[in-house]
């Protein structure tokens, strides 16, 4: 049975341990696996025990297998190939929406000091369970120290996370419990608190993106979700605490200008913050036209740098032309130009 990741033939919140216990564990894959209440053959891994952690058949253990265990939550069986009367061997369709999930940043990115990743969906329709990646550069600049499913999934979840520290990867499950409804509109799926290395110095960039997003609805379709570009944050590191602050707010030309995209794009912008403000710095083209968002947070006075690879939210490449950089803070804007040549 999918879900009795435990194998004590009841779906209960004792079966979020075999994941953790077998994580990133592989094995053979179930033919035709699905998520559904329903006897299903596999073939035993080594150990048999993770045969069941393999909540949905995949053939690895990871967190999209807390999925299937919100979906069945307190179903019970006594005897194999166990039916319920709401399998029907129809197929499941991805349901196309214009849901989209995205990171935000808030608190302090200051050396030594927290700053939380808010995981937010917009616009979802019946939202049920939801499992995702988290990558986060340089390692060296950056430790995840806790993590939470947010409110906008309810007070009774299952939640499950993983750090790879190595690999500079934050794993995270969170689902609603049958016989739930789904949720709908937008908010926080979860939360991570992180904390910016000590030794982390002004014009060092931290950047996050999302990766391997899997969504359901109560009856276990899979609902898209787009991610809203590649790299969602790129987190600035600010001044050192003993330096004096700017007196006023203003963004200052970018080094070097112009880009040069045959030798591998890189400019940095620097800005100043003369009090804590809500702070937005994006770039467009010559036309108006959004191409990145480079800064989407709350951050101290202080002086600031952020660099630009010269790629849009797709990671592609710009072409040649003038681009405009803007930043925004709440009674503050200035924007400046750059080229790009090839």
């Amino acid at each position: 049975m999918a879900a009795a990741t435990n194998n004590d033939k009841i779906v209960n919140q004792a079966d979020v341990l075999p994941l953790g216990l077998h994580w990133n564990r592989t094995g053979p894959r179930r033919d035709n696996a699905t998520t559904a209440w329903v006897g299903q053959v596999a073939t035993p891994w080594t150990p048999e025990a993770a045969t069941h952690a393999d909540a949905n058949g995949d053939g690895v253990v990871n967190q999209a297998d807390v999925l299937p265990i919100g979906l069945n939550f307190g179903r019970t069986h006594s005897a194999p190939n166990a039916m319920t009367d709401s399998e029907d061997g129809s197929s499941k369709l991805l349901k196309t929406t214009a849901a989209t999930i995205r990171t935000n940043i808030t608190g302090s990115t200051n050396p030594g000091q927290d700053f939380d990743v808010e995981i937010l969906v917009d616009q979802i329709t019946n939202l049920f369970g939801v499992s995702l990646e988290l990558l986060y550069s340089p390692t060296t600049l950056v430790d995840p120290q806790t993590s939470e499913a947010g409110s906008f999934m309810g007070n009774d979840v299952i939640f499950f996370s993983n750090t790879d520290k190595s690999a500079g990867k934050l794993s995270i499950g969170v689902t609603r419990k049958a016989p739930q409804s789904g949720v709908n509109g937008t908010g926080m799926v979860a939360r991570i608190k992180m904390r910016v290395s000590s030794q982390a110095v002004r014009g060092q960039v931290i950047t996050l993106l999302l990766q391997n997003v899997l969504a359901n609805d109560p009856a276990g379709q899979p609902i898209q979700l787009s991610v809203t570009g590649q790299t969602n944050v790129v987190v600035s590191v600010a001044s050192r605490q003993h330096e004096s602050l700017p007196e006023a707010f203003a963004l200052h030309a970018n080094v070097p200008n112009p880009l040069q995209a045959s030798a591998n794009p890189s400019t940095t912008i620097k800005y100043d913050l003369a009090a804590a403000t809500e702070v937005r710095i994006e770039i467009f083209d010559i036309l108006g036209r959004h191409v990145r968002t480079l800064v989407n947070q709350r951050q101290a006075a202080g002086r600031y740098a952020v660099s630009w690879d010269g790629r849009d939210e797709n990671d592609l490449l710009v072409s040649n032309g003038v681009f405009i950089y803007q930043l925004r803070t709440e009674k503050f804007m200035q924007s400046r130009k750059m080229t790009m040549l090839r």
